[in-house]
């Protein structure tokens, strides 16, 4: 009893010694903020020193990280690591407030700005990678590859993680994680292949100047892509809302439109990764593989 007494008087006392919150931040909040700064910057420091790896390897290692850390960071904090994660998430409702949305986004550009400043402490600031599309590629043609590959990306993400039916499922950092690597190799050498504000921001501290011109195309087209999978999502979830409101004479007709659509978007976004892909890059097959096994998980 004793013990017991004394560990309830230290903890009482070491409440007293820290700072306190405000009243609109729970120490909960600030364990998932924590959690976002964590997995956000390694996402983005792997993405900063990808330039330093062979290519082949290079989006293998930055997918991984992903996964990695998504498994890492999902019972905490939900493992966004992506404003526009957040975006599609917001959209698709019940799962994260506006405010906490807004602190997420934050706490991402903060670990961002954090990880490119660290990459370039390494390589001496010396050929840090930040994204910025291909010669050859103008900017509303990057701003649609981000804006569709995106919405892939969160649509994995709103399948994997925030459907009941695979509440608890083991493979939901997998998917993601091999989502990203499909969209890094078929787009890396077109758009570069951020899919995330936070990586955009790169730019303008591992960039030069046109780099940093050319953000844009990262910080508002992938929350447009992953707004537009939210609203996606919203539509294929009907036939729950259906049995959730006792409109039973809607669920079959409902099914068989939510089927289609989620038949065509997988189909498409395979697809459209092979069309992509360059027969040239020996790892070509291997972004059709990662895209079809994302999209069927």
């Amino acid at each position: 009893a004793h013990r017991a007494w004394s560990a309830d008087a230290a903890a009482a006392a070491l409440r007293k010694t820290m700072p306190r919150l405000p009243d609109w931040l729970s120490f909960k909040d600030l364990q998932r903020l924590k959690c976002e700064f964590i997995g956000t910057f390694f996402l983005c420091f792997a993405y900063a020193c990808k330039t330093h790896m062979e290519w082949s390897i290079a989006p293998l290692a930055v997918g991984a990280t992903y996964a990695g850390v998504v498994y890492a960071g999902g019972p905490v904090s939900g493992a966004h690591y992506n404003p526009a994660t957040t975006v599609a998430l917001l959209v698709r409702g019940n799962i994260i407030s506006a405010k906490n949305a807004t602190l997420y986004m934050l706490t991402q550009a903060l670990a961002a700005i954090c990880a490119a400043v660290i990459a370039g402490g390494v390589f001496a600031f010396s050929n840090n990678a930040y994204p910025t599309p291909a010669d050859d590629i103008d900017d509303w043609n990057a701003f649609a590859t981000e804006m569709l590959f995106t919405f892939m990306l969160a649509f994995v993400i709103l399948h994997v993680s925030t459907r009941d039916e695979v509440a608890g499922n083991g493979y939901f950092g997998l998917a993601i994680g091999l989502a990203y690597t499909a969209a890094l190799i078929a787009t890396g050498e077109i758009s570069g292949c951020a899919l995330n504000p936070a990586i955009g921001l790169l730019a303008f501290i591992n960039g030069d100047w046109d780099g940093a011109k050319q953000a844009y195309i990262y910080i508002f087209g992938p929350p447009i892509g992953a707004a537009i999978a939210g609203l996606v999502f919203k539509l294929t979830t009907l036939v729950d809302a259906a049995e959730e409101s006792g409109q039973s004479a809607q669920i079959v007709s409902q099914g068989t439109y939510v089927t289609f659509m989620v038949e065509a978007v997988g189909t498409f976004f395979v697809c459209l990764v092979y069309a992509f892909t360059s027969p040239g890059i020996h790892i070509s097959p291997l972004a059709v593989g990662c895209a079809y096994a994302a999209m069927t998980y």
